[in-house]
């Protein structure tokens, strides 16, 4: 029976292992083109504010200039895009 140490001392065991390793990467980067669509604005405005209220009360609050952004576009939550 071989030790752990000699089946990974193999180069195809190392090789394998590395472009396993890879596989993720390559899948994650690539950048497909999300589609846009039109929601309504109230549900999506009350679950930012409830994000926002969350992550205040977890102690990390979003930055002052994306809070600010959110805080906007939850005004208008009764719009639709």
């Amino acid at each position: 029976m071989m030790t752990l140490r000699q089946q990974l001392s193999r180069p195809w065991i190392l090789l394998d292992i590395a472009l396993l390793a890879l596989i993720p990467t390559i899948a994650w980067g690539q950048n497909p083109t999300l589609e846009t669509i039109d929601v309504e604005g109230q549900p999506l405005a009350a679950n930012v504010t409830r994000l926002l209220q969350a992550l205040d009360f977890l102690g990390s609050p979003l930055p002052k200039e994306q809070g600010g952004s959110a805080k906007r576009t939850t005004a208008n939550g009764a719009k639709t895009r």
